[in-house]
């Protein structure tokens, strides 16, 4: 099947999904033209997103699932990279991350009258893969026991102070700095899209590794400048010596997203 075929079928099997007609209980879209003021995107407990002087580029994924975020959608429109917004989305309780994405992809159509498509290209890349020569866990991996895939119903009452593991992460949570990861139980792949921009490229999961680990990761941040001395290894080393995986550069056929059509969306 050719690739202007695999695009027909991938755009047929999205008109499915998003004609379940699924939506969100709120959606508030405001632009924000202001210069100062706090920005960021905060991720609640049962799926509810308050980003706040936002782009709106970011929130894709969350409708188009593709591997390796922004770096392999294309055609996304200048207004969607540049304008900033206010926008808080709010599910029902409950609901699976299937319905999540359906929800994202019918708000996107419907506020922003955004139209895509698969394809796949050829394109080198990362894996990640495991070092144990028989495919085990990795002595420095630490498996979660911590239940992390059942969405849970937000809370409206004050919340207590997050529980915090001896790495400083929580549990099923990820701190990702400058120069660090610590992970509370996150899976490979998670790992593998967290560590793309350090790496510099596209990252892929090939560890084989399922489950959800407990770890952490130091190591020098790809933006340090030439020639500036630093006591902490590469993302190379750090991966191999701190976490018994290993970056390997292969050439793999990576699916990416191409936007057809997008508007700026209708406020509220």
């Amino acid at each position: 099947m050719n690739r202007a075929a695999i695009a027909v079928v991938l755009t047929a099997l999205v008109g499915v999904v998003s004609a379940e007609g699924l939506t969100f209980e709120v959606v508030s879209i405001k632009r924000n033209t202001s210069e100062v003021g706090p920005r960021g995107v905060r991720r609640e407990p049962g799926g509810r997103v308050v980003a706040t002087n936002a782009t709106l580029d970011a929130q894709i994924a969350n409708a188009f699932p593709v591997v390796g975020g922004l770096r392999n959608i294309r055609g996304i429109p200048s207004w969607m990279s540049s304008q900033r917004y206010d926008l808080i989305v709010q599910p029902a309780a409950g609901s699976t991350p299937e319905q999540l994405q359906t929800m994202w992809r019918n708000m996107f159509e419907t506020r922003m009258k955004l139209a895509a498509h698969y394809e796949t290209v050829r394109e080198q890349v990362f894996a990640l893969v495991n070092t144990t020569k028989d495919g085990s866990v990795p002595r420095k991996l630490v498996r979660s026991n911590v239940d992390c895939g059942t969405p849970r119903a937000p809370n409206t009452e004050q919340l207590a102070p997050p529980q915090r593991l001896p790495n400083g992460a929580t549990p099923c949570g990820l701190m990702l700095n400058a120069n660090s990861l610590l992970s509370g139980g996150i899976t490979m792949a998670q790992l593998a899209q967290s560590i793309r921009g350090a790496v510099g490229g596209l990252v892929l999961d090939r560890t084989g590794l399922e489950g959800r680990y407990v770890f952490s990761l130091t190591y020098n941040p790809a933006s340090v400048a030439p020639g500036t001395q630093s006591e902490l290894p590469s993302i190379f080393s750090a991966v191999q010596e701190q976490l018994g995986l290993r970056l390997e550069t292969q050439k793999s056929d990576v699916q990416i997203l191409v936007i057809d059509h997008a508007e700026p969306p209708s406020e509220n």
